[in-house]
């Protein structure tokens, strides 16, 4: 399954694709998985609001990903992220400051 990502950090776009996921690889796993690719590559802390899944637009909590193995810039710098997992439909993702 490839799942294609693009951000936009400091006015610039950057493109992105992870091809080793499995087909069964849920929404939420594919979400986690590439916002933790993206901190992982930028340095940057990711908070995200969790959205319910039942009431639309109604936030139900938050999640932060965090660039393994380093202290995360406290610089914010990441201004939005979408998500193509189906190859045509992109999720923007809900960023949120910390």
């Amino acid at each position: 399954m490839s799942i294609k990502y693009k951000y936009i950090k400091a006015g610039t776009v950057t493109n992105g694709e992870i091809s080793s996921l499995k087909a069964e690889t849920d929404h939420h796993e594919i979400v986690q998985t590439v916002l933790k690719e993206i901190a992982n590559k930028e340095g940057e802390r990711i908070v995200t609001a969790m959205m319910s899944t039942y009431i639309e637009g109604q936030q139900v909590g938050v999640n932060h990903f965090d660039p393994g193995g380093a202290e995360p810039s406290t610089l914010r710098t990441i201004e939005k992220i979408e998500i193509c997992s189906d190859g045509e439909t992109w999720s923007t993702v809900s960023l949120i400051e910390p």
